[in-house]
């Protein structure tokens, strides 16, 4: 299974792993035992530093759990530990090469233009205002041949359902929106 990380992610993560391998091990991880997690905790120590040691650990506990859900979708969880054909969609993404992100979509990659300060709003990102933590795509190839031209690649990649988010679709675009973008897509000519 590739899931955006290449087709031997999980093998080269961890060998020959079970899935209940990896769960135990994300369950032994806590945000103290993490070289951050230390150094928040260190601050914590110092006078005049402590609530930079406490803002540190709340930004970085935020972030373990959003990396924590991924590894376990990675890897199935939630679901039995299956990822059915019927979950996964195709999506295209064209990108001309005026495009910010031209040489990372030659690669299969697709990066959203602010993904830390970038707002969460599909309805701004849809209006135009792409200064977010989406990347759009879309569900038919014709709309993607549109906006990569003549000269620019077209991105297909299979993703979890789960992973896209409505986008009010204001321009009829067929496009969903991709928290946080994508690798390992397949990438054509128009």
């Amino acid at each position: 299974m590739d899931n955006g990380f290449g087709p031997d992610f999980k093998r080269i993560l961890c060998g020959d792993c079970t899935r209940q391998d990896v769960r135990d091990k994300i369950e032994d991880v806590s945000v103290d035992s993490l070289p951050v997690g230390k150094a928040a905790g260190f601050l914590n120590k110092i006078p005049g530093l402590k609530s930079a040691g406490s803002y540190l650990n709340g930004v970085f506990e935020n972030a373990f759990e959003k990396v924590s859900s991924s590894v376990k979708r990675i890897f199935g969880f939630g679901n039995g530990g299956k990822i059915a054909d019927d979950e996964l969609v195709t999506v295209f993404r064209g990108v001309n090469p005026t495009h910010p992100g031209f040489a990372n979509a030659q690669k299969g990659i697709a990066k959203p233009r602010s993904p830390i300060s970038g707002h969460s709003s599909p309805e701004l990102h849809n209006e135009g205002i792409t200064q977010s933590k989406f990347v759009s795509a879309t569900n038919n190839r014709n709309v993607a041949e549109r906006f990569s031209g003549h000269n620019g690649v077209i991105l297909e990649k299979r993703i979890p359902r789960s992973g896209l988010t409505t986008s009010p679709d204001k321009f009829k675009e067929a496009e969903v929106l991709i928290r946080g973008g994508f690798r390992g897509a397949k990438v054509t000519k128009p």
